[in-house]
Order: C-alpha cells, then sequence, then structure tokens
C-alpha cells in the first residue's frame, strides 16, 4: 500500500510539473489616461502567449504600431509582472502627429508619388500618418518595376513642423539607374549549348 501512495504522489508531483511548464502568460497594456489606454486596445494586440519572449515581441510591437500611428515619440514606461501569469505594459503615448509632408526632388518620377496622393506640390507631398507605411511599400514596388529592384526608398531628417505636422526627405538608397544584364553563366553542365542561351531565352544586354 504505501507503494501506491508514492506512486500517486509522484504523479500529482509530475501533474503539477507540467502545468507549470504549460501555463500560458498574460498581457494587458495601458497609457497614462483613459483615452490612451482606450486607443492602445483598439490595435487588438496580442494578450496570450507560451512564453516570456513572445510576450516582450508583443510589447515592443505595439510600440511600433504606436509610431506608425502617427505617436512617433510614444514611451514604454515599463513592464511590470502582476502575478505568476499577468504582465502589464505601461506606455506613455505623448504627441499624436496627423500628417507628414514628404520632400523628393528630380530623381524620383512624380507619376509614380501621384499613385500616392492626388496633390502633389511641385516638390513635396502630403501623406496621412496612419498610410505612411503602405505609401513606403507601394513607392518601393513602384520603383522595382522600374528597373531597379535593388534600391529601396527611404526617409531622412523626419522633424516636427508643428503640433499636427512632420517633415521629411525623400531618398533613393542608391542612384536610379537601369540594371542590366551583360553575362550569362552557367554552371554544372560545360556543354550546355550557348545557342540555346542566345536564341530562345531572348535576353538581351
Amino acid at each position: 500500500m504505501p507503494s501506491k501512495n508514492v506512486a500517486v504522489l509522484l504523479f500529482l508531483g509530475w501533474m503539477f510539473q507540467m502545468n507549470i511548464h504549460s501555463q500560458s502568460l498574460y498581457l494587458s497594456a495601458k497609457g497614462t489616461s483613459e483615452k490612451e489606454t482606450q486607443f492602445i486596445d483598439s490595435l487588438y494586440y496580442q494578450r496570450t502567449f507560451k512564453d516570456f519572449a513572445s510576450l516582450q515581441d508583443e510589447v515592443d510591437l505595439i510600440k511600433q504600431r504606436l509610431t506608425n500611428f502617427g505617436y512617433i515619440e510614444n514611451e514604454l514606461l515599463g513592464v511590470k509582472k502582476q502575478n505568476d501569469s499577468s504582465y502589464l505594459a505601461s506606455y506613455n503615448l505623448k504627441n499624436r502627429y496627423q500628417t507628414i509632408r514628404i520632400y523628393f526632388d528630380n530623381s524620383i518620377n512624380r507619376k509614380i508619388l501621384k499613385l500616392v496622393s492626388t496633390d502633389l506640390k511641385e516638390n513635396y507631398v502630403e501623406i496621412d500618418i496612419g498610410t505612411l507605411e503602405a505609401t513606403l511599400k507601394l513607392l518601393n514596388a513602384e520603383f522595382s518595376n522600374q528597373g531597379d529592384p535593388f534600391s529601396s526608398l527611404q526617409l531622412t531628417n523626419i522633424k516636427i513642423q508643428d503640433n499636427n505636422n512632420l517633415f521629411a526627405d525623400l531618398i533613393i538608397s542608391e542612384s536610379f539607374q537601369k540594371r542590366t544584364i551583360d553575362s550569362i553563366i552557367i554552371k554544372g553542365y560545360e556543354k550546355f549549348p550557348k545557342s540555346f542561351v542566345n536564341r530562345y531565352l531572348k535576353i538581351k544586354p
């Protein structure tokens, strides 16, 4: 009989250990006011995690998403452990900027910029902060389609214009010159007929 009691205790101990290791972690986030907390909740961030590393990644992602929505000065005040499985992340959202004025020069095709704004000025375009990330992705895709997939657009000199607006310069990471194929090297079979490359692939220099 004593041996059975020991077995039961060992089984219960094993179940307890399994429960500890499989226990989920929970995240809640708040701002410095009820209004800020409501906005953070509107992001529909992930709240349940299998480990602390995943939870920390979500804490950082919330901060990045706040930046994308115009709270570029937002601050993570800290992550506080409330109990064995719950954590509270606190943020100070600070000011929200609504638009960004992006200046550009003649190296950037105005026709492409018209894809993201109908109100294109001589040397700048104004974009809603909330659409900035999607706008840059679209512009990068268009530049790539025009012959330079290795170039990328970047915003530099980002500065505050006033309480609602930012401004920045739009640059290309390298000079916008179309790349060309000037040679083809075939590896694996040295006797591969060159005529096939020239005649059937129809790749011109």
